[in-house]
């Protein structure tokens, strides 16, 4: 994935089980972990599982796809 830049304009959604769970249009993260961490947030209490995050950044023009496991402690 390419960098991020704290100026960027990141859309990221949420997939789960081919269902788009949320979607955000985030400024001033630095790292995947962060808009991560802020798809969990805004995301229902019962995601759980095998998982699908888009990121698109508006401000460098790429796009980025990743799997993530959802577990909530």
């Amino acid at each position: 994935m390419a960098t991020i830049s704290l100026s960027d304009e990141i859309f990221a959604t949420l997939h789960l089980r081919g269902n788009s769970v949320t979607s955000l249009r985030i400024k001033g993260v630095s790292s995947f972990a962060e808009i991560l961490s802020r798809l969990i947030k805004s995301a229902p209490a019962l995601c759980r599982g095998m998982a699908t995050v888009e990121i698109r950044n508006g401000s460098q023009g790429w796009a980025a796809r990743r799997a993530v496991m959802l577990s909530r402690a």
